[in-house]
C-alpha cells in the first residue's frame, strides 16, 4: 500500500511539473509575442508622427 502512495505521489508531482513547465513556456511565447507586437507599434506610431505633422 505505501509503494502504492509514494508511486501515486511521484506521477501527481510529475503532472504538477509538466503543466507548470507547459504554463511558464506559454506565458514566455506569448509574453515575446506580445512584446514584439507592442515595439512594432511604438516603431510605426514614431514613423507616423512626423508624417502628420
Amino acid at each position: 500500500m505505501e509503494d502504492f502512495k509514494s508511486c501515486r505521489k511521484i506521477i501527481l508531482l510529475d503532472i504538477l511539473y509538466c503543466a507548470f513547465r507547459m504554463v511558464s513556456f506559454t506565458f514566455m511565447v506569448t509574453r515575446a509575442y506580445f512584446y514584439r507586437c507592442y515595439r512594432r507599434n511604438i516603431c510605426l506610431s514614431q514613423k507616423l508622427i512626423p508624417v502628420r505633422n
